[in-house]
């Protein structure tokens, strides 16, 4: 998988949903250089600690995620890794995700993470077209790491879904509350998003860390 190169500015971990099979697995992942066509590459030199998953249990998180840690903090550039998971022994299951939205209309930071397979030493294929990024599926991950020097990552990510909503925007919520205004520019138009209606939009928040928020006052005014 290939996590977007603006997210952050050095990564210390990736965090991915893996479930072992029966008699367990030990897993770690590898970072792979970008060619020059986007593709993965040669490994760049960096792997992380290897982690051992033993099979669920009757009352476990159905939907348990794992940490690989790197050794030191591994800077991003536009040219971002790609991320090669290796399973050294036994068998794993990665549940992908259903953004429920096409890869174009989510804003790179938000996007599902791009799946390849194939041998350790590849040759990489992309997923079937039925299950690709095009049809809103692809890898979940959480990345772990530290912001670009002088551009720090708000907690939560709003957008409208329509065209000409503009980009999103970036808010950091506080206990008196965070005022957001998302509008359309000058002179244009948020295309409705729900099938058959002329006066729906839709408002997609995404949290990058864990805890609680609460949404209110949701005003939306439009004119034809």
């Amino acid at each position: 998988m290939r996590p977007p190169a603006d997210a952050l500015g050095e990564l210390t971990a990736i965090r991915l949903p893996l479930v072992a099979e029966a008699g367990g697995a030990e897993v770690r992942v590898v970072l792979l250089a970008a060619r020059d066509d986007g593709e993965p590459g040669e490994a760049a030199g960096v792997s992380s600690r290897s982690v051992t998953l033993d099979p669920p249990g009757p009352t476990d998180d159905a939907d348990p995620w794992s940490t690989f840690a790197f050794a030191r903090a591994v800077p991003l550039t536009d040219a971002a890794p790609w991320v090669q998971l290796v399973v050294v022994r036994g068998a794993v299951r990665w549940k992908l995700g259903q953004f429920g939205h096409t890869q174009a209309a989510l804003p790179p930071a938000t996007q599902p993470f791009p799946v390849r397979r194939g041998p350790t030493s590849g040759p990489w294929a992309a997923l079937p077209a039925l299950v690709g990024p095009d049809r809103g599926i692809g890898g979940r991950a959480r990345l772990v790491g530290h912001a670009r020097k002088g551009a720090p990552i708000a907690p939560l990510t709003a957008w409208l879904l329509g065209d000409q909503a503009g980009p999103p925007l970036g808010v950091t919520p506080s206990a008196k509350g965070a005022p957001v205004t998302i509008a359309a520019g000058d002179g244009t138009t948020i295309a409705p998003t729900v099938a058959g209606s002329d006066r729906s939009v839709q408002l997609v928040v995404v949290s990058s860390v864990a805890g609680t928020v609460t949404l209110r006052d949701i005003d939306v005014t439009g004119g034809k």
